[in-house]
């Protein structure tokens, strides 16, 4: 489960680097800072790389960690999801406003996809993502 959490986090990051490059890059070309923009736009294409292999090796590390006995075990593939993407949902909104040099926990200032509402659900989540798959790994569970 280690490299789970390790994955996930290294995802999070980088991809939260890379959506906040890419925010900053915007609002810096739209009040004319085309520097600062294309610094941000640079950045923006080598996080985006890192993204997107990261993304790809998080899912051959829940895939190898739900291998066992020549079978799948899909059970153990949705709770290590569960925990990839509660830990996603968590950490890549620290990382995004940490790049645009906002307060690690600033609320979004523009947010359209309608799911602010349930920003008081991101540590329960992470708690109940990391006890259910530790339950699990101890086979207190299932």
């Amino acid at each position: 489960m280690i490299y789970i959490i390790i994955t996930s986090l290294i995802f999070s990051v980088s991809d939260g680097i890379r959506e906040g490059s890419r925010l900053q890059w915007h609002y810096d070309e739209l009040h004319n800072n085309f520097i600062s923009a294309d610094q941000h736009n640079r950045a923006w294409h080598k996080w985006q790389f890192i993204s997107n292999v990261s993304a790809v090796s998080l899912g051959f590390t829940i895939a190898l960690d739900s291998y066992n006995e020549d079978k799948i075990n899909w059970i153990n593939v949705c709770f290590k999801t569960f925990l990839s993407g509660a830990i996603f949902y968590n950490v890549r909104d620290i990382a995004m406003n940490i790049t645009r040099n906002r307060e690690p926990f600033a609320a979004a200032t523009h947010n359209y996809s309608g799911l602010k509402q349930f920003d008081f659900l991101k540590i329960p989540l992470l708690i109940l993502s990391i006890t259910i798959n530790y339950l699990y790994d101890q086979d207190i569970i299932f």
